[in-house]
């Protein structure tokens, strides 16, 4: 187990995907117009990769098209005192394929929009760091 400078556990990247595979709601980065944004998300894991649903037009949209997003994710626990934030820093792409759409749309993704079907951005891990905060009591008995 390591602990970081700040006293928090620092988790492996298998306990990050696991991490964001509990959560539902994200927060991703992006770049517009030079100037950086963050838009809160409703997200699903496919395996590594995270996948977020937009709308055709949105800034949102126009943001995640083959490019370096951030995103974070974490999930304070209401039953312990456990808490934990997953970042990852990867490329936004948007999915094409009808049938990689078709597979996607069957996650458990719920859209913020009643308009338009959904498309479908899909977010590569290849950086993602996370930690874990909690007393040092839970921290000292996990392995």
């Amino acid at each position: 187990m390591r602990i970081d400078g700040a006293g928090l556990r620092v988790l492996t990247r298998e306990e990050c995907l696991a991490m964001l595979a509990t959560a539902e709601v994200g927060r991703i980065g992006v770049s517009t117009r030079a100037l950086p944004l963050i838009f809160p998300v409703c997200f699903a894991m496919d395996n590594d990769q995270i996948v977020i649903s937009t709308q055709h037009g949105t800034t949102l949209d126009t943001s995640t098209r083959d490019t370096v997003v951030a995103f974070e994710a974490d999930g304070p626990s209401s039953h312990s005192s456990v808490g934990w934030s997953v970042q990852s820093t990867g490329i936004a792409r948007h999915v094409t394929d009808p049938i990689e759409r078709d597979r996607l749309a069957a996650l458990p993704l719920p859209s913020w929009s009643l308009n338009s079907p959904a498309r479908f951005v899909t977010i590569t891990t290849d950086q993602l760091s996370g930690r874990l905060a909690a007393d040092t009591d839970v921290i000292r008995s996990m392995p």
